[in-house]
């Protein structure tokens, strides 16, 4: 989640007063058909004047733009449907920025069933060779018969295999074999102060999402990369990275192995 918010100092009667101006929060989501959804919320006052917005994919290619002009709590919801990869909202030039990347499900073919014909005609019999001759009896001498001894038999025990077990298959293996786990990593950031805190969450849900490899986060500041580290969290649970020292902070992170999409989940701000 974003945050924005405006402060402007009013003179009267020789007394300077700090009136509260737009507090802009920004915040996504992926819907189930994987479209990306911005939620834009004004907790401050009235917007004076309207701020160009624009919503740009990672070529830069520009999906949505337009003004937006909000009154104190008012909210707006910008939809820009099913995008591959990360996706950007920039408003104000960056005075407000935040970006999410959805993953978009693959279809699943349906098998083709071939029908089985039923059987309308019916078999043809094959002639049968009746013998030209008859065949002369000959008498036949009837043996003794003899007491047959019957040995015997112990029944062999039969043994139960037990099937060994296959390795689980995750979800999102089935079309993507490579894919280490079921992890999504999503980056958001809001101002405390001075203070840019950025929150790093994995999306995908507890047990398959699970991370089972770290990858990496970069925190870079003007351009410049100033840290980084490891990100290693199970599905649906956070971790935080804090930086106070000032300027246009960007922070980014590495996708798991196998995750589609070669983008990188980032966000970046500027709390003064």
């Amino acid at each position: 989640i974003d945050n924005w918010t405006y402060y402007a100092t009013v003179e009267c009667d020789n007394a300077t007063q700090e009136v509260e101006l737009p507090d802009l929060w920004l915040s996504a989501y992926c819907t189930e058909s994987g479209a990306p959804v911005f939620v834009v919320t004004n907790y401050g006052s009235d917007m004076l004047n309207p701020e160009y917005y624009e919503v740009t994919d990672m070529y830069g290619n520009v999906l949505a733009q337009d003004w937006l002009q909000l009154y104190a709590g008012e909210s707006h919801v910008i939809e820009v449907g099913v995008v591959y990869g990360t996706v950007y909202l920039n408003i104000g030039g960056g005075l407000a920025y935040t970006s999410i990347e959805c993953y978009v499900p693959t279809e699943v073919p349906t098998p083709e069933v071939t029908p089985t014909p039923d059987p309308t005609e019916e078999p043809t019999e094959e002639p049968t060779e009746e013998p030209t001759e008859e065949p002369t009896e000959e008498p036949t001498e009837e043996p003794t018969p003899t007491e047959e001894v019957t040995p015997e038999v112990t029944p062999t025990p039969e043994v139960t295999q037990t099937p060994t077990p296959s390795p689980t298959e995750l979800g999102c293996q089935k079309n993507n074999p490579t894919r280490l786990d079921c992890s999504s990593l999503a980056v958001t950031v809001t101002c405390e102060g001075n203070v840019a805190v950025f929150t790093i969450r994995n999306t995908g849900e507890a047990g398959e999402g699970d991370m089972l490899a770290a990858t990496e986060y970069r925190l870079l500041v003007n351009g410049t990369l100033v840290e980084s580290g490891e990100v290693q969290i199970d599905g649906g649970t956070t971790m935080e990275i804090r930086y106070d020292g000032g300027g246009r902070v960007t922070l980014e992170a590495d996708q798991q192995i196998g995750h589609p999409g070669k983008s990188r989940p980032r966000a970046t701000i500027n709390c003064g």
